[in-house]
């Protein structure tokens, strides 16, 4: 469907929906308050094809934009939270593992076909959190103090032997 110069690549097919079906908002729309990304709870299914949500947002039957929001990706789920997460993956590097496997509050479950095979593709978790970065910081903060204190009265007592 071509639009103003934008278009939209996907493949139309009937999808069944029923109360309580939670769908992902795919495209914005401003004019009727959906955002990309956002997942809503179906309330009910007009005659006419549109769709009352528990949040209170009204989708029209014109628009056609959404999908099933029981799955989505996770760079679609970036900045979401989720109460448990399922991770579904052959590969992932540095990046895709932390933001999908972050999305979960309660859980996290990662399934592979081949788990030493994921897990070597991974690099390796010795990266050191914020607050031991932190502490890192102030010890060697503390050892420079510390060793500029013991430089000052060494000089002074060699300048005083030295007579300088």
């Amino acid at each position: 469907m071509a639009q103003g110069g934008k278009f939209d690549v996907a493949h139309p097919r009937e999808i069944e929906i029923a109360p309580n079906d939670k769908i992902l908002v795919r495209a914005n729309d401003k004019a009727h308050g959906l955002i990309n990304g956002q997942v809503l709870t179906v309330t009910s299914v007009g005659k006419d094809g549109s769709l009352q949500t528990k949040e209170g947002v009204a989708i029209p039957a014109s628009y056609k934009q959404w999908t099933h929001g029981y799955v989505m990706t996770s760079h679609k789920a970036q900045g979401q939270t989720c109460q448990r997460v399922i991770v579904a993956a052959e590969r992932l590097d540095a990046k895709s593992a932390y933001v999908a496997c972050s999305r979960g509050r309660e859980s996290c479950v990662v399934h592979t076909p081949d788990r030493v095979n994921l897990l070597e593709q991974l690099p390796p978790g010795n990266r050191m959190a914020a607050l031991d970065a932190l502490a890192a910081s102030r010890q060697r903060e503390q050892k420079q103090s510390l060793a500029l204190s013991n430089r000052i009265p060494m000089w002074k007592d060699y300048c005083a032997k030295s007579r300088l």
